[in-house]
């Protein structure tokens, strides 16, 4: 059987199977996001020397990809995006990637790094109309969420990093906590929330570079400045 038959009827059953199972679709959109969620935290607490996954529960897990409302806004694009690129590419057809392939031939021909190169990047722009051809229409809208997916969570990282650096630069918003200790109670002024989980709060003072943690349940007050 041809490549190409069999690549297109692979991708048309996936997509037939999804399509007929939104509440499945709608599990995986879920997993993901909880899972950029953790890709997220993982970023920004490694970056202050804490291994957050020791303190993360299952709730945490549950939840921490749906306090990033960024990740909706971006994943929604993702989705609207998809369709109409998938179609722009399905209307490219067969003569568009002999014409691809003959370029990128004719250039590895020659001698110069630099003509190999740009076949390189030539066959890299072009991949997405090369694997309609072998994938068709279904198989485009599979591929092209899946070059968003590992975009989003790249950027996931990326939002933690900057995150990051507003902390570490003190443009981030800061905090006067009160909490008690053995019944006790202590302040501690001009800190930068690192993030929370269920239990504990994760603090940055940036004077010190010292990082505290303190249970939720002991926290009598918080002040923002």
């Amino acid at each position: 059987m041809d490549d190409t038959l069999t690549a297109k009827k692979i991708a048309m059953n996936i997509w037939n199977f999804l399509r007929l199972r939104p509440t499945l679709i709608i599990l995986l959109i879920y997993i993901y996001i909880c899972l950029c969620g953790l890709i997220y935290n993982y970023a920004l607490f490694s970056r202050f020397d804490i291994d957050i996954l020791l303190f993360y529960g299952t709730s945490d897990f549950l939840l921490s990809g749906l306090r990033l409302s960024i990740l909706f806004a971006v994943f929604a694009a993702a989705i609207i995006i998809t369709f109409p690129l998938a179609y722009l590419t399905h209307r490219l057809n067969k003569k568009t990637v002999d014409k691809i392939e003959l370029l990128i031939n004719k250039i590895n021909q020659e001698e110069v790094w630099r003509m190999r190169l740009v076949s390189r990047v030539i066959r890299i722009i072009s991949t997405p109309i090369i694997l309609e051809n072998k994938a068709g229409f279904s198989g485009m809208i599979i591929i092209y969420n899946v070059y968003f997916i590992i975009a989003i969570v790249i950027s996931s990282a990326g939002i933690a990093i900057n995150k990051y650096n507003k902390i570490i630069h003190g443009s981030a918003p800061k905090l006067n906590i009160s909490f008690k200790i053995d019944d006790t109670a202590q302040n501690i002024y001009d800190v930068y929330s690192i993030g929370a989980t269920q239990n504990n709060l994760f603090v940055f003072n940036r004077y010190s570079s010292t990082t505290t943690m303190i249970p939720i349940g002991n926290i009598l007050k918080i002040e923002f400045e």
